[in-house]
């Protein structure tokens, strides 16, 4: 099995990918706040591993369906732990908590390059939808990672 790449390895795969300099960016925040996130953790999870699936979260953000793409990808690269991480940023609906759930958290407290709130994050998405599909979506994943902070909260108190 390869080992987690290391920062200037997942810099150089980010480049390779053609992945835009905004996304580098943000995954450079996202980086920062999974490592807080993580750091807050009563048992915290490798930090090697939550650099890296933080920098590479976005790797193919320009594809249709990223995050399972870019999962796909890092898999064929033989990068599996980063995959199975990566790969569910997005929509994450298992809620025993993993390095997974740290990146998906981080992810969702940034937008762009800023540190926002879930709340900032989601109902100001939601105020800009029409679609009521859309609309219903947009509270669904709120209220998914809202139940996945509340989970986080209790893994720093234990």
């Amino acid at each position: 099995m390869i080992e987690t790449p290391y920062v200037n390895e997942c810099l150089r795969l980010l480049k390779k990918a053609e992945c835009p300099q905004r996304v580098i960016i943000h995954s450079l925040k996202v980086k920062d706040i999974a490592l807080e996130l993580n750091n807050k953790l009563t048992h915290p999870f490798q930090e090697n591993l939550i650099i890296c699936a933080a920098l590479l979260h976005d790797i193919l953000r320009t594809q249709p369906h990223h995050a399972y793409k870019s999962g796909q990808y890092l898999r064929s690269l033989g990068y599996e732990r980063i995959a199975r991480i990566v790969e569910c940023h997005d929509d994450l609906n298992d809620f025993h908590f993993d390095e997974r759930h740290v990146i998906y958290l981080a992810d969702k407290f940034v937008l762009n390059d800023h540190v926002v709130t879930l709340e900032e994050r989601y109902l100001n998405k939601y105020a800009q939808l029409n679609d009521p599909t859309a609309k219903l979506c947009c509270l669904k994943r709120y209220q998914q990672a809202k139940t996945i902070y509340k989970i986080y909260e209790r893994m720093c108190s234990e």
